[in-house]
């Protein structure tokens, strides 16, 4: 992939995390079987790694039980982040009285 595909992962997720309490944060670290202990800024660090290549991912199987891709690490984060506008904003969905009002609803899946 190219670079500037991959700042750009790393700039979104970044929002996302500065946006997340440390309850979502450990969630992530939880799902990638990451430490969660510390500060919520150390939390977020952790995160971000993973989605940076300066930790040297290119060795596959040192100690990590999962390597996960930068992708994979991303869609967690949205995924959580997701959840987490449907937890908190719930006003978002009737906020909106334009008759697109399930715009927020995630799709189903079966």
């Amino acid at each position: 992939g190219s670079h500037m595909a991959s700042a750009d992962l790393v700039s979104s997720c970044k929002d996302k995390l500065a946006y997340f309490r440390i309850k979502e944060l450990k969630d992530i670290l939880n799902q990638l079987g990451l430490p969660k202990q510390g500060k919520k800024q150390d939390l977020i660090d952790r995160v971000l790694a993973l989605l940076t290549d300066e930790q040297g991912q290119r060795h596959h199987g040192w100690g990590r039980k999962n390597s996960l891709t930068k992708e994979a690490v991303a869609k967690i984060v949205d995924d959580t982040y997701r959840k987490m506008q449907i937890q908190c904003a719930p006003d978002l969905a009737t906020r909106s009285h334009s008759g697109s009002d399930f715009s927020f609803r995630p799709i189903e899946e079966a």
